[in-house]
């Protein structure tokens, strides 16, 4: 009766082996991750997103291919780009859209895809890319999220020199701020700056004289 029974089990064992070959297939696909680096940048600066595929069963694997779109409001940004998993990776700055196809890995070996994102929208984005499929199986998606925060303030100013003068003398008003722009600025990203201020009534503006505006002091204010 015991011999019968085992027989039983491994006749079972081995159906299941035949019925589901697609279980130990899938445990030889490759490992697919996705990383910003830095994770937390401020809004118009860029982030380096990173694509690792790893081979972990010893199989070469063959038709890399994975596709993806960015979260809303982040983009490709114009800057170099790198991939050492063969095939074709496409990733246009300005869109959304990356894909690779083709791809190739070979036996426990690694292989990065590396390109330049950028956002000025505030918030927390949560990236996930479509499966990574290959002759080996389907990897899964790969998931990371990049925060935006708002631009550092203007650092706006504004002084005298001299701070104190007497009535008639000139003082020069000075204004600094800063101009934040993308870490890869496009022409259309310049903008000429601009504010407005009204000045005390005992103020008055000389003629100007090579760019500067100076600022005097009536006698009677």
């Amino acid at each position: 009766m015991t011999l019968v029974l085992q027989r039983i089990l491994r006749n079972f064992s081995a159906f299941l082996f035949l019925l589901l070959p697609g279980v130990a297939f899938a445990q030889g696909a490759p490992s697919f991750t996705a990383l910003f680096s830095p994770d937390s940048i401020s809004a118009g600066n860029n982030s380096s997103l990173t694509f690792t595929i790893t081979e972990i069963a010893g199989n070469p694997a063959e038709t890399l291919a994975f596709s993806a779109t960015l979260p809303t409001g982040v983009t490709i940004a114009s800057g170099s780009q790198s991939n050492s998993c063969d095939g074709v990776f496409t990733a246009t700055s300005g869109s959304a859209s990356l894909s690779l196809s083709a791809g190739r890995l070979g036996a426990s070996q690694s292989c990065v895809i590396t390109l330049p994102v950028t956002s000025t929208t505030v918030a927390a984005h949560t990236f996930t890319s479509g499966d990574l499929t290959s002759d080996q199986g389907n990897s899964g998606s790969a998931t990371d999220i990049l925060t935006v925060t708002a631009a550092s303030g203007s650092n706006y100013n504004k002084s005298f020199s001299p701070a104190a003068v007497d009535p008639g003398s000139v003082s020069t008003l000075t204004y600094t701020f800063d101009i934040v722009l993308p870490g890869s600025p496009g022409i259309s990203d310049w903008r000429v700056p601009s504010f407005t201020e009204t000045l005390l009534g005992w103020f008055a503006v000389p003629r100007p004289d090579n760019h500067h505006q100076q600022l005097h002091r009536h006698p009677d204010g």
